[in-house]
């Protein structure tokens, strides 16, 4: 029986290798080496610094290797570190309840860049303006600002039932037109909301007032109501 010997170029000791392998060493006369000699040969890495810390949940003094990575060697476990991550989650406010809010002065700049690209034809959302101008107005940052004021005079309380939302007892509100949108579009000949913007009479806190979802229902402008309305 034939038996497939490979002798190393370095240490000159004799082993045993595969069929494939001595045929593979007898054609391409690649190297012999064995693998303990081109381990010894690879070059080894350099050590890492050792520091020394204390653990920022549990205070345990602990020794790791240094690590150059943001937010690295703070915590004495893995344990630690998700506990630690959890509580800043439990602590920090969401973006809906002041944590991430933008100033309105921020959004007005954000909401005029983004109607010029849209009057350009650049913006990557503008589809050719099939947004009705009426649900286009009730989204300008104006248009909240006059909702804002509206609540703020009138204190959350409903204007006809007199009904209040407090946060012990909740009360869905409504800001309601006296005069509704509609009306108001025709009147003044509004088609864009460029056209709206430039309206003083749109944004007109006296044409606004809040009632409650049940008061709001029982207005002569709730809904498709307001396109039989007649001043």
């Amino acid at each position: 029986m034939n038996e497939n010997k490979l002798t190393c170029s370095q240490c000159k000791k004799t082993r045993l290798v595969t069929r494939h392998r001595f045929l593979h060493v007898q054609k391409y006369k690649t190297s012999t080496t064995c693998k303990p000699c081109m381990y010894a040969q690879r070059p080894k890495r350099p050590q890492m610094a050792i520091v020394t810390f204390d653990c920022e949940l549990c205070a345990t003094t602990t020794t790791q290797r240094r690590s150059y990575r943001a937010g690295a060697n703070r915590f004495c476990s893995t344990i630690c570190a998700r506990k630690h991550h959890g509580l800043e989650r439990r602590n920090r406010p969401s973006y809906n309840k002041g944590g991430y809010s933008l100033s309105m002065e921020f959004r007005e700049k954000l909401s005029a860049r983004n109607h010029r690209l849209i009057a350009e034809g650049k913006h990557h959302w503008w589809k050719g303006g099939i947004t009705p101008i009426n649900a286009a107005i009730r989204t300008t940052v104006r248009y909240l600002r006059w909702k804002k004021q509206v609540i703020e005079r009138d204190g959350y309380t409903c204007q006809q039932c007199k009904v209040s939302s407090t946060p012990k007892k909740f009360v869905l509100m409504h800001v309601d037109h006296i005069e509704p949108l509609s009306y108001l579009l025709k009147k003044f000949g509004i088609s864009t909301v460029n056209d709206a913007r430039r309206c003083a009479q749109l944004f007109d806190v006296a044409n606004g007032r809040v009632l409650c979802v049940d008061c709001h229902k029982q207005t002569d402008t709730y809904l498709n109501k307001a396109l039989t309305y007649s001043n």
